[in-house]
């Protein structure tokens, strides 16, 4: 990672219906801002929004700026 703006590939992983995940992100300083976020089923193709995330905002602080977990 550096201190510059992140897009990451999707993340595969096992759960189950019921399972928790957890989703933090950090900021080196300046600007911040989040993409809707989707939870992807890879068998069956199935998508639901986990969050709407939000528009750039430019005074965040350092550390962690976003930390929700949602229901699978």
């Amino acid at each position: 990672m550096d201190a510059y703006a992140s897009i990451f590939d999707p993340i595969e992983f096992r759960a189950r219906p019921g399972d928790r995940l957890r989703v933090v992100a950090t900021n080196a300083g300046g600007c911040a801002s989040i993409t809707p976020l989707y939870l992807r089923c890879a068998t069956g193709g199935e998508k639901r929004r986990l969050d709407d995330g939000f528009a750039e905002v430019c005074d965040a602080p350092d550390g962690v700026f976003y930390d929700k977990v949602f229901k699978i």
